[in-house]
């Protein structure tokens, strides 16, 4: 190699040895500026290449919605996951801290607690992660390559769910239609019956009877009710009295009068609305037959008078007759 070495230096040509170290320096110098410029150039070229890779990986759809799905599912499932893992390592680890807890005074199950929830937390957190990345990614790059026959799918749902609410709209429609004739003409017919019903003389007779039985006997009740009542409340008052000084012999009788009072009042009353009601449409249904009767007993009865009125004539004008 020195052997070599001092040949590349012996003169040639009858140079000088300096002279020709010089010529090889300047020649090693240019071969290294060379290289360094193809160097140079090549990772310019290079690093072109990757910039324009970069940005076209980058501003690729498909790849920003892989991302993105990616980094949606890696939070999701991760927040799950380190939740999940933390509440179950808290578990495990408090259940693991009970068998030292007698030598640590109890001290070892917030500490095993706490260490297997942050153990939990940071597993779970990972594996959670890891999971939504995996599976978002995976969702994200098949909803992105499969976005066409998406589409034409949600456009068809929603042909027919505007077929289908357009159908239900017109068959409302036509319901909501018969609907109101018909309440139309049940209103009209309820109209009709109210009317007639209201302008039948029974009808009035049977009401009017229905509120003056339900105010003779509502009054009647009331005043039954408040008097039982009252009584009532006073024999009941009668057990405390020694403990109150007699106070709550007349304090029960308000109490149980005022019971008795709505009590008699709304059962005289429900029972007068009944029978008075009733009485008085039955005795206006009947009405032509409870004329004739009593004009019959009337006539019957000035028949039986004037017979009575004869005999007692003729009884009258035998006995003159007789005395004479």
């Amino acid at each position: 190699m020195f052997a070599g070495a001092q040949a590349t230096l012996k003169p040639v040509s009858g140079k000088p040895v300096k002279e020709e170290g010089q010529n090889l320096a300047a020649v090693l110098q240019r071969r290294g500026a060379e290289l360094l410029k193809t160097t140079g150039e090549a990772t310019a070229r290079a690093a072109k290449v990757v910039k324009d890779g970069t940005l076209a990986t980058v501003s690729d759809r498909r790849v920003q919605v892989t991302t993105a799905s990616a980094a949606g599912g890696a939070g999701a499932l991760g927040a799950a996951g380190a939740t999940a893992g933390c509440v179950a390592g808290g578990a495990v680890g408090a259940c693991l801290g009970l068998l030292p807890a007698i030598f640590t005074f109890g001290l070892s199950i917030p500490l095993f607690a706490a260490l297997g929830g942050a153990s939990g937390l940071i597993l779970g957190g990972a594996a959670g992660s890891a999971a939504g990345l995996t599976g978002g990614s995976a969702a994200g790059l098949a909803a992105y390559t499969k976005r066409a026959e998406i589409g034409s799918g949600l456009a068809r749902v929603q042909a027919w769910s505007s077929a289908t609410l357009a159908k239900a709209r017109r068959r409302a429609a036509i319901e909501c239609a018969a609907a109101w004739e018909l309440a139309t003409a049940f209103c009209g017919w309820s109209k009709g019956k109210t009317v007639e019903l209201a302008a039948d003389k029974g009808v009035q007779v049977a009401a009017a009877s229905a509120v003056g039985g339900a105010a003779v006997l509502g009054t009647g009740g009331g005043a039954a009710g408040l008097l039982a009542g009252g009584a009532v409340g006073a024999a009941v008052g009668v057990v405390p009295a020694l403990f109150t000084f007699g106070l709550s012999i007349p304090f029960c009788a308000v109490v149980g009068g005022g019971c008795g009072l709505v009590t008699g009042t709304a059962a005289g009353s429900a029972t007068g609305l009944a029978l008075g009601g009733a009485g008085g449409y039955g005795f206006y249904s009947k009405r032509e037959k409870i004329r004739s009767t009593a004009a019959w007993s009337v006539t019957y009865a000035k028949e039986r008078a004037s017979g009575v009125r004869a005999r007692l004539t003729g009884s009258s004008g035998a006995t003159g007759e007789t005395l004479s």
